[in-house]
């Protein structure tokens, strides 16, 4: 092959690359990812402002995004607040949160979540912003009526008992991730991708944890969907497209409350939701999560309903604080006989990091229980 040819090639590759790179650049994105990636970038300028002698939220803003219209507006907010020191501007998480789809901060911030990906099908209310419940009616099936037609006179036949209604009030839920300061070195798009992903697999891991649990609801926790669900048998198949098959057929009808389930889910580990995605293309709804372990959990979407308090939204960086890194965490000092010191502890300012605090109110309930398989044979 002469050397003219190699040229036009190399030449005709190098234009085709050219445009699937300004194709990717002009794909259209989504309403939610719109709203984490402007939420992602207001948490930087929050981070960068933190790093300022006293919290200068435009500060932050020149040395990240100086350009941003969004952003600006929340600086504009700032300059309207008077604010402590290393504390973001109260309020401008929930305005960014109000104009999204997505109601929820920490849901939106968090896409990999179940919690997140179930809302986007589940029943969304907002909670009101006090303590007291809120309470979402639902039908409860019961007895047929024999038939809806009647003589011209006659009474409409009724279902007695046939309304109930959930208790839905927010409820307290809070995640912290540490950064050294020497990401904010680091250009913006690295500090955004860092961001992203941890702050994400934290608020995920810790709100799914409790979802998918057996946990009962307390005053200050949701209680998990596992609550009193119904067992069923796993399929003694040995074929294991075979005895897939039959335990979602199995899970789908254990569903129905007596009515039949309307907008099934699945929820199974990783590799499971690999292979029903291999052997079902694109039959019903999978999620994938760790908690699922040796389960396959069934819900219906369309009794499921997920409370956010608006406004309740709440976002703070400081790098002066000491904080208790624990899973079970405690206050730093209990006064006592002996006093009780928490450990380990880290202190942000000696060890030249920042803590990025996320605070807002969810709730979840379901007016039926979930189905589960345990330990099934594929």
């Amino acid at each position: 092959m002469s050397a003219s040819i190699l040229e036009k090639l190399d030449e005709q590759k190098a234009l085709l690359v050219g445009i699937s790179r300004k194709m990717r650049g002009h794909q259209k994105v989504g309403p939610e990812a719109l709203l984490r990636k402007t939420l992602i970038k207001a948490l930087i300028v929050s981070m960068a402002s933190a790093r300022s002698s006293g919290f200068d939220f435009e500060f932050g803003l020149k040395t990240t995004y100086p350009g941003d219209p969004t952003l600006k507006s929340l600086a504009q907010l700032a300059r309207s607040s008077v604010q402590p020191a290393l504390t973001s501007v109260a309020g401008w998480a929930a305005e960014l949160v109000q104009d999204g789809v997505n109601p929820s901060l920490l849901l939106a911030l968090a896409p990999q979540s179940v919690v997140t990906k179930l809302a986007a099908m589940a029943l969304r209310v907002d909670l009101a912003a006090s303590p007291s419940p809120i309470r979402f009616p639902y039908s409860v099936p019961g007895a047929i009526i024999p038939t809806p037609f009647i003589a011209e006179g006659d009474p409409i036949p009724l279902r007695t008992g046939h309304l109930s209604s959930l208790s839905l009030v927010g409820k307290k839920a809070s995640v912290i991730s540490v950064y050294t300061s020497e990401l904010m070195k680091r250009s913006v798009p690295t500090i955004e991708t860092i961001v992203s992903r941890t702050l994400g697999q934290d608020i995920a891991r810790s709100i799914d944890n409790i979802f998918l649990s057996d946990d009962a609801a307390t005053a200050w926790s949701p209680g998990g969907v596992l609550v009193g669900a119904t067992d069923v048998p796993a399929s003694t198949a040995t074929d294991p497209v075979t005895a897939a098959a039959a335990d979602i057929s199995a899970l789908i009808d254990a569903l129905s409350n007596p009515a039949a389930a309307t907008s099934p889910v699945l929820i199974v580990s990783p590799g499971r939701a690999a292979f029903l995605a291999l052997s079902f293309p694109g039959s019903f709804p999978v999620i994938a999560s760790e908690f699922a372990g040796d389960r396959v959990i069934a819900l219906d979407c369309d009794d499921l309903v997920i409370g956010v308090e608006p406004g309740s939204p709440d976002i703070s960086v400081t790098k002066e604080a000491v904080l208790h890194e624990d899973s079970n965490a405690l206050a730093i000092s209990t006064p006592g006989a002996p006093n009780v010191v928490a450990a380990p502890t880290r202190s942000l300012y000696q060890t030249d990091c920042l803590a990025l605090r996320l605070v807002e109110n969810l709730d979840w309930r379901s007016s039926t229980v979930a189905a589960v398989v345990t330990g099934p044979a594929w």
